[in-house]
C-alpha cells in the first residue's frame, strides 16, 4: 500500500515493507501496489494502516505489541477504545497490552525474552510476590518453555487461599478471647 506525496510526487510506501524488501531481493523492479486515494492519505490514517500491517507479524513479543499502541496512541492522541474500533480489538486488548509497558523485575524480564507471551499471565504474574515471580521465570528458563498462565494461576489462588486460611485463624482467636 502506498499513496503519493502531493509535494515531491513520490510514492511512499504505508504497508508491505516486508514484501517490499522480499522484491528487491528477489531482483523485481516492479511490484503490484495499492495506490490510496487522497481522501485516504490523512497522516492518522496512514500510521493505522502501518500499524495494522506491523501487529500481523507474528514475531512480535506483546511488549512490543505494546509498545506499538502507546506510540500510535501518542502520535495520533487517540483513546484507548478509539483505537480498539480502528483495529478491530476489544478495548480490553488494547489495556492488557498497554499494562505490560509498567511490568519491572523478572514480569519484564520474562517479556522480554520471549519467556511469557500472554498478557493475562503477565497479569497474574505482577500480583505474585518476587520470590514467586523469579521462580516462574527460572522454572521457564530452566525447561526452556513458556511461562505458563496455570502455574501463575495456581500460585495466586494458593496465595488467596492461604489469606482466607490466616483471616479465618484470626477470628478463631478473637471469637476465643471474647
Amino acid at each position: 500500500v502506498v499513496w503519493e506525496d502531493p509535494t515531491t510526487n513520490r510514492y511512499i510506501l504505508v504497508a508491505g515493507e516486508r514484501r517490499w524488501r522480499a522484491a528487491q531481493l528477489a531482483g523485481l523492479t516492479r511490484i503490484p501496489a495499492n495506490i490510496l486515494p487522497a481522501a485516504q492519505t490523512a497522516p492518522e490514517r496512514r500510521a493505522a494502516i502501518a500499524l495494522i500491517e506491523n501487529l500481523q507479524r507474528r514475531d512480535l513479543t506483546p511488549l512490543e505489541v505494546g509498545t506499538a499502541l502507546s506510540a500510535h496512541l501518542e502520535r495520533t492522541g487517540l483513546n484507548n477504545r478509539q483505537l480498539a474500533k480502528i483495529l478491530g480489538k476489544d478495548p480490553s486488548w488494547i489495556s492488557r497490552h498497554l499494562t505490560l509497558l509498567r511490568a519491572t523485575g523478572p514480569v519484564l524480564e520474562a517479556l522480554k525474552e520471549g519467556l511469557l507471551v500472554d498478557p493475562n499471565t503477565a497479569g497474574i504474574m505482577r500480583g505474585l510476590p518476587l520470590a514467586q515471580q523469579k521462580r516462574l521465570l527460572a522454572d521457564a528458563q530452566r525447561n526452556q518453555t513458556r511461562v505458563a498462565q496455570e502455574g501463575a494461576e495456581q500460585i495466586a489462588d494458593a496465595q488467596r487461599a492461604q489469606a482466607r486460611t490466616s483471616i479465618e485463624g484470626a477470628r478463631a482467636v478473637a471469637d476465643a478471647q471474647r
